[in-house]
C-alpha cells in the first residue's frame, strides 16, 4: 500500500461458522477509509455492510456487473444493508476473491457518507457498486457479514486509514 494508507486492523478467518467481521473504535484521525477483503464463501451469497449498529432501511447501493457473459445495473434503495461484494453472483468455494471498498470523508459529521466498492472472482463476475448511508454521524464501526454462508477459513479482511495530507 502507498505510504498514505495506515492499518488500523486485520481479521482473520480462523474457523468454518464465521458469518461476520467487525471493526469497532475506528478512530476519526484519517480522511478516508479503505477495507480489503480477500476470501471466499461455502455458498453463493453476498457480503454486506453495515456501521454504527444500524439497522435501519438508510442505505441504498447502485451495482453494475458481469456474470457469465452478462451485465446489470441494479439499485438497492432504502435497504438494511450497504452489498459491496459479490452482489451479482457467488464467492468461490477458494480464497480467490477480492473486494476494495473505500468510505469517503467517514468522520465528516456534516455529510452523507458514500462508499465505493469493486470486487472479482477471477472468471466468475466483477463488481463495482456505489453506496451511500443517509447519516451524517463518524462512522466507529463497521460490520462485513453474509446472511446466509460462512467465510472461509483463512479470508481476511483488513482495514487501512488513508493519512491526511
Amino acid at each position: 500500500m502507498a505510504a498514505t494508507y495506515e492499518k488500523i486492523a486485520t481479521s482473520t478467518i480462523s474457523g468454518s461458522s464465521t458469518t461476520s467481521i467487525s471493526f469497532i473504535n475506528i478512530p476519526a484521525t484519517y480522511t478516508d477509509l479503505v477495507a480489503v477483503f480477500n476470501g471466499g464463501g461455502s455458498n453463493p451469497a453476498n457480503v454486506q455492510t453495515q456501521v454504527n449498529s444500524d439497522t435501519g432501511s438508510n442505505y441504498s447501493t447502485l451495482s453494475i456487473y458481469a456474470v457469465s457473459g452478462s451485465v446489470a445495473s441494479p439499485a438497492y434503495a432504502n435497504n438494511t444493508v450497504m452489498y459491496t461484494a459479490g452482489v451479482a453472483g457467488s464467492l468461490p468455494t477458494t480464497i480467490s476473491a477480492m473486494a476494495i471498498m473505500q468510505f469517503m470523508n467517514y468522520a465528516n459529521t456534516t455529510t452523507y457518507k458514500t462508499v465505493l466498492s469493486r470486487y472479482s472472482a477471477a472468471a466468475i463476475e466483477t463488481t463495482t457498486n456505489v453506496s451511500l448511508w443517509r447519516n451524517t454521524a463518524a462512522i466507529s464501526t463497521i460490520r462485513f457479514f453474509s446472511y446466509s454462508q460462512a467465510f472461509l477459513a483463512g479470508s481476511t479482511f483488513t482495514l487501512y486509514g488513508i493519512l491526511k495530507a
